[in-house]
Formats: structure tokens, C-alpha cells, sequence
């Protein structure tokens, strides 16, 4: 019994020294599973927190009818209210200055007086309306706008002219019946030759619009301009724009 027991004390301390060093190893390994757990979670923590402290890229619109159509303008950004303000502003201002049938704007006096001293807007599509001309052998006119007004587009009395009344009045067309000077940025038109700018001044408006918004350090923006679209920088998941729809040419932003 005597030598059983030596036997079991003996194995007992091997057992127990066995089990010493396996449960030190457990704990220690418990431990070692605890701090990475601890350190895990606190890096989620951090990252959640990261997260939830970086500021929404906001987003609005903003529908307005000028230029004798709906506009809509969309922006991302912070405090985009302001830049549409500033937009919309902006929009009423060159409507003044190009809009045909307003009495006060540079395009209605220089119809009806036959001349007139433009500003800088004006001169800038003017100048922009020659080159297309010129480099569309002049499939781009401005001076069509006695026939528009004929078929009735300026107004609500809509008619097909007859083909003799079409006839006489395409006497009147021809951007080279514009006489322009650059430096004075003054243009004269000859009896019964009018013009419009209605082909590129929604374009040019858009361009504008755009440098508002980038003005106000504004990451994305869209605008339709009655159908005349231009976007900039990038929608509110920092994507890239997947469908454009606009012309844009040369510095003026000069849109079909």
C-alpha cells in the first residue's frame, strides 16, 4: 500500500504538475483572448465613432421656371440653400439681359433700335455665337428669330406660314448681316434682321450656375436647365456621374 502510494503520491505531483502547467497555459491563453477581444473592440468602438462624427455630405434641390422653363437645380454640399440663393439670383439676372421678350433687356433694344453697347455677358455670346457660326458654315444662326416669331414659338398663336411669307423672311437670316465691333462691343442690325440668343444662353447660364456652386466649395452639383444638363465633382457617395447629357464647349460651357 506503502509502495502503491509512494507510487500515486509520486504520480500525484507529475498529474498535478501536468495540470498546473496546462491550466497556466489556459489562463494565459485567456488572457492573451480577452486583450485581443478588448483591443478589437475598441478599435470597432473607435471606428464607429470615427464614423458617426464625420459630417453627411448634404444634398437638396431646387425647382425654379425662368427662361421661359422649368429649372431644376440639384447640389451636395454643405449649406447648399446658400449657393441655390446665389444661383437663382444669378439666373434672374441673365434672363434680364437675353430674354427677347422682356422690353428692358439688351436683345429686345437691339431689335427694335437696331443697335446697342452690350455687357460683358452679352459680348461673351456674341463673340461665342460668330465662332459656332463660322465653324458650322452657319448652321448656327441667331438672326432666325423673325421666323420664330411667325410661327408663333415667342408667343401662344401658333401658325405654319406659307411658303412665300417663309421665303421673304429668310432674307432677313444670316449671322453675316450682324455688323459687331469687339472693342466697343457694340452691335448694329439692319432693318428687319433680329436675333436671339436662345440656342446658347441657357448653356452659358449653366456654366455660371456651375461656378457658383464651386464658389461655395459645394462637392457635387446637377443642373436642367430646360432640358440643357451639366454636372460637376461628384454625387453624395463620391461616384462618378454615369450619364451626361449635355454639350459643353469651350470656356463659355456652350450647350445644344
Amino acid at each position: 500500500m506503502a509502495a502503491v502510494f509512494r507510487v500515486k503520491s509520486a504520480v500525484y505531483p507529475i498529474i498535478f504538475d501536468g495540470m498546473e502547467s496546462v491550466m497556466g497555459r489556459w489562463r494565459r491563453g485567456s488572457f492573451v483572448i480577452c486583450v485581443v477581444l478588448f483591443l478589437t473592440g475598441c478599435s470597432a468602438e473607435n471606428r464607429t465613432q470615427k464614423a458617426l462624427s464625420e459630417p453627411d455630405i448634404l444634398s437638396a434641390e431646387r425647382e425654379i421656371f425662368a427662361m421661359n422653363t422649368y429649372m431644376t437645380l440639384k447640389a451636395y454640399g454643405e449649406q447648399p440653400e446658400a449657393a441655390f440663393d446665389d444661383a437663382v439670383a444669378e439666373i434672374n439676372r441673365l434672363d434680364g439681359i437675353f430674354n427677347s421678350e422682356n422690353r428692358e433687356s439688351e436683345v429686345y433694344i437691339l431689335n427694335n433700335n437696331g443697335s446697342e453697347v452690350l455687357s460683358e455677358d452679352s459680348a461673351a455670346l456674341m463673340e461665342k455665337a460668330r465662332d459656332l457660326s463660322d465653324s458650322t458654315q452657319g448652321a448656327f444662326d441667331i438672326t432666325i428669330y423673325p421666323l420664330m416669331e411667325e410661327w408663333g414659338f415667342t408667343n401662344p398663336k401658333y401658325q405654319v406660314p406659307s411658303d412665300p411669307r417663309i421665303k421673304k423672311l429668310l432674307g432677313t437670316v444670316g449671322n453675316e448681316k450682324i455688323k459687331y465691333e469687339a472693342k466697343e462691343k457694340l452691335a448694329e442690325l439692319p432693318e428687319g434682321v433680329k436675333m436671339d440668343f436662345g440656342g446658347i444662353a441657357k448653356g452659358y447660364t449653366s456654366g455660371r450656375v456651375m461656378d457658383i456652386f464651386r464658389e461655395h466649395n459645394l462637392s457635387g452639383g446637377v443642373v436642367s436647365l430646360g432640358g440643357n444638363v451639366q454636372v460637376m465633382g461628384s454625387k453624395s457617395e463620391h461616384s462618378d456621374w454615369k450619364e451626361i447629357s449635355s454639350y459643353i464647349k469651350s470656356d463659355y460651357r456652350i450647350s445644344s
